[in-house]
């Protein structure tokens, strides 16, 4: 059995899969007890998520399922490895900030793991709408709370045309281009059908048919064969509209020089790390253009797996890195003529840790720093959360460098799980770390969770 601790696997006996040097060094001195506080000889809980609500998509009168786990362990050497059979903590949930427990509704229910699960999902004005953000609260009854990542819940709505597809006439061995322009939250999936029959529009650098992230359908070097009908289908949860037929009519080629122009320009794109990017460029005229790429001064080779071009001319990176970020030219030439347009990528990366906070114990009316640093594309907003409640900055709770939590005067109270919470456009990253606070002089008194939260253990220890 493995658990999952700050973004990696770490098996119960230090087997881990997935981790970066960095964390797997502070988890190893957490294991072995070579952290700050267990050089005092402090016993800290462990308290994870196993299971964390996710972003959901939901339609009118669906239900709605969200998963929650969260287990605990004891950290310290001084004890025997944790123990697998010790029951969960008590869970509880919120939406949009207010616990749902502090309002009755007979079409929630939370089942004994866990799992809330809300039957008859609503989203109307006139009634409380299921959409929101969603979290899940584990407790520890006298030792503290944490909270779990928070899940979009989003009620599909219907979708809505912006505007309808334009016929369109293309000389043989050129290019044709249709739109589809469709909003829906969440954004539609696009399909297109020729003559009332879905086509296979798989990307592939063989094809001259393609479908690109816009929704627009490409069609290059024009043949009599793709004269036709085209439609497009979009399609979310919540619903599915078809488009307007549209002819493309294929004229022959009088050889007659046509200046060259864009169908379609390079725009700014944002991809996230690790995935496909696809700058969309697409041009028209005679002699039919050739399309390139280049970045700087690089002429991009566009038949390799890093770059290749979709429906001729757009431009495919394969799984995208910080360094493939900058501006990208697309150039469209025949023997009479050439033109230019620029468009930008930027890869976006989701929040990492470069400093995690460790637990620590700390003498009353002394200063402690949780320290926390993150990087990330777009940067990061970090906020801290004790107990599971956000923690406001004061004269008493201040953040340092943009990022570390400075506790100042600790008093009894402050006592509990600090979470350093980093999240971007897209992705999220929490870090826990738990904090005790002693009286000067005096032995820590012991550390005793009731039965009602597993096999009843108390342990002492001092400063």
């Amino acid at each position: 059995m493995e658990r999952p601790v700050a973004g990696c696997v770490l098996g119960l006996w230090g087997t881990r899969t997935g981790c970066g040097p960095l964390l797997l060094t502070l988890l190893l001195r957490a294991l072995s007890g070579t952290t700050h506080a267990a050089d005092d000889g402090a016993v800290f809980v462990d308290l994870a998520f196993w299971r964390e609500p996710q972003d959901t998509v939901v339609v009118r009168g669906g239900v709605l399922r969200l998963d929650c786990e969260a287990r605990w362990d004891w950290l310290s050497t001084a004890l025997a490895p944790p123990s697998p059979a010790l029951a969960p903590p008590s869970l509880s949930w919120r939406k949009d900030g207010v616990a749902l427990g502090s309002f009755v509704d007979e079409r929630r229910t939370q089942m004994w793991n866990g799992t809330l699960l809300i039957q008859n999902v609503v989203h109307a004005r006139h009634q409380r709408s299921d959409e929101g953000r969603y979290q899940c609260i584990a407790a520890l009854e006298g030792v503290g709370s944490i909270a779990s990542r928070t899940a979009r819940v989003t009620v599909a709505g219907p979708l809505r045309v912006l505007a309808p597809t334009d016929s369109t006439s293309s000389h043989l061995g050129d290019s044709a281009l249709f739109r589809c322009e469709v909003l829906g939250d969440p954004a539609p999936e696009v399909r297109w059908q020729k003559d009332g029959l879905d086509m296979d529009l798989r990307r592939s650098p063989d094809s001259r048919l393609a479908l690109l992230p816009s929704g627009a359908l490409l069609v290059s070097a024009v043949q009599p064969s793709d004269s036709a009908l085209y439609r497009c289908v979009a399609h979310n949860a919540g619903s599915t509209r078809t488009g307007n037929d549209a002819t493309l009519r294929v004229l022959s080629e009088p050889g007659v020089p046509r200046s060259l122009s864009f169908l379609l320009r390079p725009s700014s794109v944002n991809a996230p790390l690790g995935t496909d990017a696809v700058l969309e460029c697409s041009a028209s005229g005679f002699p039919s253009p050739s399309v390139t790429w280049r970045r700087g001064d690089e002429i991009l080779q566009t038949w390799n797996k890093k770059y290749w071009l979709l429906g001729g001319s757009s431009l495919v990176i394969s799984s995208v890195t910080v360094d493939d970020s900058g501006t990208y030219v697309c150039t469209a030439s025949n023997k009479l003529q050439n033109i230019s347009s620029t468009g930008r990528l930027e890869v976006l990366v989701p929040p990492q840790f470069l400093s995690f906070p460790s637990s620590s114990a700390a003498l009353e009316s002394t200063d402690v720093e949780l320290e926390c640093a993150v990087t990330g594309n777009p940067p990061p907003t970090v906020r801290w959360v004790k107990n599971g409640e956000e923690v406001i900055p004061s004269d008493y709770f201040q953040i340092v460098d943009g990022s570390t939590l400075q506790v100042l005067g600790l008093v009894k109270s402050d006592e509990g799980f600090y979470q350093c919470v980093a999240e971007n456009a897209v992705g999220i990253a929490m870090a826990t770390a738990q904090l005790l606070v002693r009286e000067p002089g005096k032995p820590h008194p012991p550390v005793t969770l009731s039965d009602s939260l597993g096999p009843s253990r108390t342990l002492s220890d001092s400063l």
